[in-house]
């Protein structure tokens, strides 16, 4: 997490279980709230790995609530999967329920295409964002192995 940047990114890889979703949701929930000022909002990275099942939809609704909740004036997510399918679907979310003005929502393939639509909406490269991404590796790494 880049507190300071507004920066946040988190993974979702191999078998992902409740106590995971509850993790991320609060460890989201606790970063919204200490970075809504910020003046460049906050930008959110999750990303899904190959091989992650679907979301479940209690916990697909619980997702939306929080974004739904969000105090930010400006807010950024991307979810990065894989699946044409699953990103299709978070377009058609958008179509059906679009974001509150000042906040965006949009799937890609990749960490680069949503690192560049970050960039691009905030005008400047986002440097800390790789840094967010390999630190969040390192610490699944960790995790896998020990």
């Amino acid at each position: 997490m880049g507190k300071e940047t507004g920066l946040y990114v988190g993974i979702y890889t191999g078998t992902v279980s409740d106590d995971d979703y509850a993790l991320c949701l609060s460890s989201m929930t606790e970063f919204e709230r200490t970075t809504r000022g910020l003046p460049e909002g906050i930008a959110a990275i999750l990303v899904t790995d190959p091989g992650v099942e679907a979301v479940p939809p209690s916990w697909r609704k619980r997702m939306a609530s929080f974004n739904d909740s969000v105090q930010a004036s400006r807010y950024m997510l991307s979810i990065v999967t894989p699946s044409s399918v699953v990103r299709g679907i978070l377009t058609a979310i958008n179509w059906l329920s679009p974001p509150r003005q000042g906040h965006q929502r949009k799937a890609h393939e990749s960490f680069a295409e949503a690192c560049t639509w970050i960039e691009k909406s905030r005008g400047r490269p986002q440097l800390q964002l790789d840094e967010l991404y390999r630190s969040a590796r390192a610490k699944l790494t960790v995790a896998q192995t020990g």
